[in-house]
Order: structure tokens, then sequence, then C-alpha cells
């Protein structure tokens, strides 16, 4: 198998200011697309829906 090296002209970024803070959004963006799976999740089993129109029901389906 071959095997990878690095050219040595080349410099490698350093990731340590910036690893903290994709780590952070992602958490947020996960916790924020679980919430509004629950929202829909409700939406659709509480009986909420049954009054709505299928616009309604699909618009809600598309922000999910």
């Amino acid at each position: 198998m071959a095997s990878t090296t690095i050219p040595t002209g080349v410099a490698l970024p350093s990731f340590n200011n910036t690893i903290g803070a994709f780590f952070i959004g992602s958490s947020f963006a996960t916790v924020l697309y679980g919430v509004t799976c629950v929202q829909t999740f409700l939406y659709f089993t509480l009986r909420c829906s049954q009054s709505d129109t299928w616009a309604m029901k699909s618009f809600v389906l598309v922000v999910l």
C-alpha cells in the first residue's frame, strides 16, 4: 500500500483555535434540529393538525 507523504514546502494550518467553535456550533445546531423534530412530531400526533389545511401540513414538513 502506498504511503501518503506531505511535501516539505507545504505548511498545514493550525486548527487549535477553530475546532472548539466548530464543536459548539455543531452541538447548538444539533439541539435546535432535535427541538424542531420534537415539535413536528407533537404537531402531527396531538391532533393539532386535524383542522389545518393540506397546505399548512405540507409547509410544516418542508420546514422540517
